[in-house]
């Protein structure tokens, strides 16, 4: 089995030029099978049935190996069993009927709620970069942004906040962290309050075309 184990890693290697790690993670699960074998004594590769693939993977299963990883192994174990059938080594392939194992999702965690206080009491909120801090994760809790979205949205509040104040903070020497002063976090909620505020209604003499029809998307 070692034999056949080594034959295919060299065709993977020089003939079909796989990549470094596909090359090691098809060795290191060829060699845990070519021991499971031999401990079963199946010590050639045409000794190996159907029956002895499923149970191999029933005995990863037992110990603890996830079905991503069990899957990994029925590929290399049919890569391996079609290299020798196609160089004549093989008849048939112990691993065609072999289905894959059903990989299950785990449900995310969350946070308890004593974990949520101590992540908004956690800034020190007497200091600018506290401020910020503190801004930012009740912002993320509150609305469920992305961290990429809260970038933008603070890129995006400093360059709505306009007139007087716009002018104050870029006149507000910064720290060593880059934050300017208490004004950018108060900017944010002008920002999104004029955001939400209704448009100004248009003024000026009545329009003399007809209304147009409209399309109801139901």
């Amino acid at each position: 089995m070692d034999a056949a184990v080594e034959g295919f890693l060299v065709w993977a290697r020089v003939e079909r030029r796989l990549a470094a790690n596909t090359c090691e993670a098809y060795a290191r699960d060829l060699h845990r099978f070519a021991r499971w074998a031999a401990a079963q004594g199946l010590t050639e590769p045409s000794r190996v049935e159907h029956p002895h693939v499923t149970a191999y993977l029933a005995h990863l299963a037992d110990q603890g190996l996830s079905a991503r990883s069990r899957n990994r192994a029925r590929t290399s174990l049919r890569a391996l069993f079609r290299f020798l059938v196609q160089e004549g080594h093989l008849v048939d392939d112990p691993t065609v009927l072999v289905g894959a194992s059903k990989h299950v999702t785990p449900l995310p965690t969350v946070f308890s709620a004593a974990q949520v206080e101590a992540l908004l009491a956690a800034p020190d909120r007497t200091t600018p970069l506290g401020l910020r801090d503190a801004a930012m994760i009740e912002l993320m809790y509150s609305t469920g942004l992305r961290v990429s979205e809260l970038v933008e949205l603070a890129a995006l509040a400093g360059a709505g906040a306009g007139g007087e104040q716009e002018a104050e903070e870029r006149e507000e020497p910064q720290d060593s962290h880059g934050c300017t002063s208490t004004l950018q976090v108060s900017s944010l909620g002008e920002h999104l309050s004029r955001r939400r505020s209704p448009a100004p209604t248009r003024r000026g003499p009545a329009s003399t075309q007809p209304p147009r029809a409209r399309i109801w998307m139901v």
